[in-house]
């Protein structure tokens, strides 16, 4: 059953119960019972399709909303906007779900308490927050709507929307990081979107430090050649355009011919 015991926090008064390795941080009830709002960290993004499932055995239809935040994500969003809450710093991965229930008498906090457990028993998640409040809820929620606005002021970045299977996103998102992050080491993968519908934006951000535009702008040729002239003189013209192909034998510049003409007479 574990240990319960009360925290008082700034943004969340929290109970909190420890299962062995694992931790779960659950507030109260809402002052609306008939909506819940968690906050789950996580070290992957099987671990959350896994949440997604067990979320979706427990509660059925009640779950709807499920959100997949990269942790560069959630950081860029808290970077520019520091007044939003932080309750757990550090990971990797989150998840912000919602369920609703129409029935006023409806036990759906304790559910989803226990959902949470359960996840957090068998390793699906780290640690998870459920707002006690609709305005707790709400300032969950910003960290999310305000990712994209965060983009914009953080400068240009690489953004791609991917729609898969839920069951390929895991490998998708495993393999594509790892061949950006080993042609562009200290880039950040802003990844974050609708996880229950298999709809995510992907995007791609400049390391820490390096200009947006200079990151964007990085071109390099797949061959070059240096051109070196073998005699002096000033050039009358130049007798081909840049990327038009040539052969060989055709002139490429024409050198002005006085000075070699004197020297021939």
């Amino acid at each position: 059953q574990g240990t319960t015991w009360l925290e008082k926090d700034a943004e969340l008064a929290v109970v909190r119960r420890a299962f062995a390795k694992h931790l779960l941080f659950a507030a109260g009830v809402n002052s609306n019972p008939a909506v819940e709002d968690a906050f789950a960290a996580m070290d992957d993004v099987p671990s959350a399709v896994e949440l997604l499932r067990s979320i979706k055995q427990a509660l059925g239809d009640r779950l709807v909303g499920f959100e997949l935040i990269s942790g560069p994500a959630l950081r860029l969003s808290r970077r520019y906007h520091p007044t939003l809450p932080d309750p757990l710093p550090d990971h990797d991965w989150y998840v912000l779900l919602q369920v609703d229930d129409s029935a006023s008498d409806s036990p759906l906090a304790a559910q989803v308490e226990a959902a949470c457990a359960d996840a957090a028993q068998r390793g699906a998640i780290v640690d998870a927050a459920i707002a006690q409040s609709r305005e707790q809820a709400d300032r969950l929620w910003a960290l999310r709507e305000n990712i994209s606005e965060a983009q914009r002021r953080d400068g240009p970045n690489i953004k791609h929307d991917i729609s898969l299977p839920i069951s390929a996103i895991p490998a998708f998102v495993d393999d594509a990081g790892a061949a950006l992050l080993a042609a562009f080491p200290g880039s950040r993968l802003v990844v974050f979107g609708h996880l229950g519908d298999g709809n995510l934006h992907y995007n791609f951000a400049a390391p820490p430090g390096v200009a947006a535009e200079e990151f964007l702008g990085n071109t390099a040729a797949v061959k070059s050649v240096d051109l070196v002239a073998r005699v002096q003189g000033f050039l009358q013209s130049i007798d081909y355009k840049d990327g038009t192909f040539v052969k060989q034998g055709t002139t490429l510049f024409t050198i002005e011919p006085e000075t070699y003409k004197l020297k021939l007479e």
